[in-house]
C-alpha cells in the first residue's frame, strides 16, 4: 500500500511538472508571436488613417494593398529569423502557425470571390482576421486579443 502511494505521487509530481513545463513554453510561444500582432496593429492603424485622410491622395484599394504587402515581407523576414533562432516548434507555435496559414489561404480565396463579384473584400477580411485573433487570443488566454477580435465583427 504504502509503494502504491508513493508511486502514484511520483506519477502526480511528473504529471504537474510536465504541465508546468508545458504552460512554460506556451508563454515563451506567445512572447514570440506578439511581434506578429503588434506590426499588423500597427500597419493596419496608419493604413486606415492613410486610407482615411489621404483619400484624395491614393485609391483605398491601394493603400490596402501596400499595407498587406509589406507587412507579409516584413512577417516573413522576421518568421524566418525566429524560426532559425527558436529553434524547436512547440504546439503552441503549431497551433498560431496553422490557424494563420488557414486564414491566409481563405483570405486569398474569399477576396478573389468577392472581387469577381464585384463586392467589397473589407467585411470578408474583418471577419476572417477577427476569427484567427479570437483562437490565438483563445490560445494565449490574452483578454485584449480576445476583445480586439470582438471589435473586428465575428
Amino acid at each position: 500500500m504504502f509503494v502504491e502511494t508513493n508511486e502514484t505521487t511520483m506519477e502526480t509530481i511528473d504529471r504537474l511538472n510536465l504541465i508546468e513545463g508545458m504552460l512554460i513554453e506556451s508563454k515563451k510561444s506567445l512572447h514570440r508571436k506578439s511581434f506578429y500582432f503588434i506590426i499588423w496593429g500597427i500597419m493596419l492603424a496608419f493604413g486606415g488613417l492613410f486610407a482615411y485622410f489621404g483619400r484624395e491622395f491614393a485609391e483605398k484599394g491601394m493603400v490596402w494593398m501596400f499595407v498587406s504587402i509589406i507587412g507579409g515581407i516584413g512577417s516573413g523576414v522576421y518568421s524566418g529569423y525566429e524560426n532559425k533562432r527558436a529553434g524547436k516548434q512547440t504546439i503552441s507555435d503549431r497551433i498560431y502557425g496553422y490557424t494563420w496559414t488557414g486564414f491566409i489561404i481563405a483570405m486569398l480565396l474569399s477576396v478573389a470571390f468577392v472581387v469577381y463579384n464585384k463586392l467589397s473584400p473589407y467585411p470578408i477580411i474583418l471577419i476572417l482576421a477577427g476569427l484567427a485573433t479570437f483562437i490565438s487570443g483563445g490560445i494565449a488566454k490574452f483578454l485584449p486579443l480576445i476583445i480586439g477580435a470582438l471589435s473586428m465583427g465575428i
